[in-house]
């Protein structure tokens, strides 16, 4: 059993573009996603957990995809982690 020394951190946050038809209809709320990412911090899996629309999940994985984190650690290697991270929605 290994244990995390140190969780990821963000670097490099990018905004979901908000889909036009939903903010239109005023929309709002988080999208939950499971990320997976490297040992190298780049985010290689973001699968949806709880949805808002199919249009909000979407933009919400396509801005998860160009996040940059500071990798996990255990000890000094880094390594790579699945975590929890919430995308909101509001204007």
């Amino acid at each position: 059993e290994f244990l995390i020394s140190a969780m990821p951190k963000v670097l490099e946050e990018v905004r979901p573009k908000y889909p036009a038809e939903e903010k239109k209809k005023g929309i709002e709320g988080s999208v939950i996603l499971d990320i997976l990412i490297d040992a190298s911090g780049k985010v290689r899996q973001a699968k949806v957990l709880q949805s808002l629309t199919p249009a909000m999940d979407a933009a919400a994985q396509k801005a998860m995809k160009n996040f940059v984190f500071r990798p996990a650690k255990i000890g000094e290697k880094s390594v790579a982690v699945k975590i929890k991270y919430s995308i909101r929605f509001f204007y």
